[in-house]
């Protein structure tokens, strides 16, 4: 019956189905568009760091000054220091990023990597790619990509990826526009393997137990290091405590 129903059904239908499905695709490539540009502008970055430390280092920031463990296993009120250790360990952190040395990459799908999506990776720069290392690229479609190089040139200028999962597409489309090139340049590596897979739900351990020992500096941490969506959250908070407070009957 279901199969006769599909048979049976108007294919303008199919089509309109079809339409919607290349408009989704079409908002997911803008917002990736988008959400690459805001992460890969080092102008951009630089303003909402700039932005996060005034609110970090200013008068503001003193509701960022919570007693944590630490606090009363010392018998000590809340200070600065806390604050600021958190502000200049984010600040090294975006000083990597901006240099092009330290890429903190979040997964979202399972295509060539066995990495589960949601995981996180710490890429650097201080090594070349060799031969069995995971690396991260820019692709020739303006995406980033995850692969592990199979194959290092002569002279170690170029190298060839393959992805670890059975039927991996190949990557050589990716290498450069009109797909002639045979290899990826490894100016165009952003950096090799260094910590991870870490996922999720680790990270948000990890992220309560610094809660819980320092919130001053956590806190600090966080809003230098991921300004919007500090922001967000902080929008999202707001709204469920006015929510909370102001009930809709």
């Amino acid at each position: 019956m279901s199969d006769a129903a599909a048979i049976a059904q108007d294919p303008g239908e199919w089509g309109q189905e079809y339409d919607d499905w290349d408009l989704d695709d079409s908002r997911l490539r803008s917002f990736s568009a988008w959400a690459s540009w805001t992460r890969d502008d080092v102008k951009f970055q630089t303003l909402a760091w700039m932005v996060a430390s005034v609110a970090v280092l200013g008068r503001e920031g003193s509701w960022m000054l919570w007693p944590g463990l630490i606090d009363a296993f010392g018998k000590q009120e809340p200070g600065r220091l806390q604050q600021l250790v958190g502000w200049a360990v984010a600040t090294l952190m975006s000083m990597g990023w901006a240099t092009g040395m330290v890429q903190l990459v979040f997964t979202f799908e399972q295509r060539a990597m066995n990495f589960p999506p949601g995981s996180v990776l710490i890429f650097w720069k201080f090594r070349p790619p060799d031969v069995g290392s995971v690396v991260y690229f820019d692709g020739s479609d303006g995406r980033s990509y995850v692969r592990r190089v199979g194959v290092v040139n002569s002279t170690g200028d170029c190298v060839k990826t393959v992805g670890d999962l059975s039927g991996a597409p190949d990557d050589t489309p990716l290498y450069s526009t009109d797909g002639s090139a045979e290899w990826l340049e490894t100016r165009s590596v952003r950096g090799s393997l260094a910590a991870g897979p870490c996922s999720s739900q680790v990270l948000g351990g990890l992220v309560v137990v610094a809660l819980l020992l320092s919130p001053s500096a956590t806190t600090a941490f966080l809003v230098t290091n991921q300004p919007f969506i500090a922001f967000w959250l902080s929008v999202i908070l707001r709204f469920l405590f006015y929510l909370c407070l102001y009930p809709i009957v």
